[in-house]
């Protein structure tokens, strides 16, 4: 089944999370990449990782760098080598880089590379932030990403990485264009505000990483909320997503009550934006198909249209593989509009499909499990995922009340780990058979997620039984 590409191409631009015929592909590092090319531009030190570390004369070119090519030991091939074994481990600890192309870990934004593996995911995250809070971004990322100032063994690694690409090694770019996913941009922005404070040595580096866990957990939550934008076209993540938590620790026991109640909330949202994603290029088919043309290629005018404008390699190839797998006659004739976009999300892009994307997605940042087996998906946190969020919702606050965090999670992403003392349940707590289980149940995962912040050193417990959640 080759017509998930198509289908992709073909709600793009208007749609952009959209996850692709291979989800297991994309990786942290490739959209973290991504994205910092989005918000700075490339420069003449991309690629510069591979070519030292990977390529098949990474030994040849790592000789003439500036920084060896005057060493006494230059000349030693072995030692040469291992200098490229010393890069390929500082810059590429999750063997995302390749001989051909690759991502390593951005330490300076100057080495940022591009990669077509992240699914076009980076450049969606950036092109969803307010137009208007671009800049300060850039800035921010900028000096979490620059080297100069810094003495870590890793940042002095990477200006050396840097000497082989001369001078005016890069130039900050601008993106004007407005925002592809208000909702989600006005999330981000508020956790890359959180996130990216001043940091220098270890905790820099250890910056940089969650930056990339960030990043990915906001694409995940962009698939999950594209489809439905498009149905409630200004609300906000509290209003698109609404995920049950399970806050335990994860993936937790399937007969507990609240796992269950993450997995049928997993499911309704999964298919929930699946159907919002069908409405979306149902939309586009009535507002783009030309009715001058006639009825029995009138499909396919729109499709080869849309094709044409997408980053297609070949857009007549592609109609033949859509055609093949989602034929436009039936065999009760040509299909109409609304058949067509339901065989293409039925038998093309289908729920399955879309479910195994967000899980394969979801269980890289610890935010879906369980990771292995047959157990059905959940939405969790694991630890390490809890304390980037907290950290991203708690500045620059450096510390709220556990209530107020809970409220912040709701609100500004959708997620559900409590508020039983709200006085308004949340929508995506129908999952729940009643109002009174409801807010048994919100309780339940509001104090599960209490305890493990406070064993995880994420909040503190005090006297008069109030617990405060940190930044640090």
């Amino acid at each position: 089944m080759t017509s998930q590409t198509e289908i992709r191409l073909l709600l793009r631009p208007e749609v952009l999370f959209v996850p692709a015929a291979n989800p297991d592909r994309p990786a942290p590092a490739h959209v973290l990449n991504n994205f910092v090319l989005e918000a700075l531009g490339r420069t003449s030190g991309s690629e510069l990782v591979r070519r030292l570390s990977r390529a098949g004369n990474a030994t040849d070119v790592l000789v003439a760098h500036p920084g060896v090519a005057r060493a006494a030991w230059s000349t030693n091939r072995a030692t040469v080598s291992a200098l490229a074994s010393d890069i390929r481990t500082v810059f590429d600890p999750d063997r995302r880089v390749f001989p051909s192309e690759g991502s390593p870990i951005p330490i300076d934004w100057r080495l940022a590379t591009p990669d077509r593996s992240d699914d076009g995911f980076g450049a969606a995250l950036w092109r969803s932030l307010p137009t208007e809070s671009r800049p300060s971004v850039a800035g921010r990322l900028h000096r979490l990403l620059d080297t100069e100032a810094q003495s870590d063994p890793a940042s002095r690694l990477a200006r050396f990485v840097l000497l082989a690409a001369g001078d005016g090694v890069g130039t900050i770019e601008r993106h004007e264009a407005a925002s592809a996913n208000p909702p989600l941009g006005r999330a981000l922005d508020r956790m890359l505000t959180g996130l990216m404070t001043d940091a220098s040595g270890a905790r820099r580096l250890e910056l940089v990483r969650e930056l990339a866990v960030l990043l990915y957990f906001s694409a995940v939550l962009g698939v999950i909320s594209e489809g439905t934008r498009h149905v409630v076209p200004d609300g906000n993540l509290a209003d698109l997503i609404g995920a049950v938590v399970y806050t335990g620790l994860p993936p937790g026991p399937p007969d507990d009550p609240l796992v269950r109640a993450a997995q049928l909330s997993y499911r309704k949202l999964v298919s929930r934006a699946h159907t919002g994603l069908r409405e979306a290029l149902g939309s586009q088919v009535a507002a783009g198909i030309d009715p001058a043309i006639p009825e029995d290629v009138r499909l396919q005018s729109w499709a080869l249209a849309r094709l044409r404008n997408a980053p297609a390699e070949n857009a007549d190839r592609s109609l033949l593989r859509l055609q093949a797998d989602i034929p436009f006659v039936g065999a009760d004739g040509v299909r109409s509009p609304d058949e067509w976009v339901a065989a293409a999300f039925e038998t093309g892009y289908s729920v399955e499909h879309l479910t195994r994307a967000v899980r394969v997605m979801g269980t890289k940042v610890g935010f879906v499990g369980p990771v292995r087996g047959i157990g059905r998906p959940r939405f969790v946190l694991e630890t390490p995922l809890l304390a980037t969020i907290t950290r991203s919702l708690v500045q620059p606050d450096n510390s709220v009340p556990f209530h107020e965090f809970v409220v912040r999670a709701r609100e500004r992403l959708g997620l559900i780990i409590g508020g039983s003392r709200l006085e308004d349940l949340p929508l995506g707590a129908m999952v729940f058979p009643s109002e009174r289980v409801a807010r048994q149940q919100l309780a339940a995962l509001e104090e599960r997620l209490r305890i493990r912040m406070i064993q995880a050193g994420l909040a503190r417990e005090f006297s008069d039984d109030h617990t405060q959640v940190f930044a640090e």
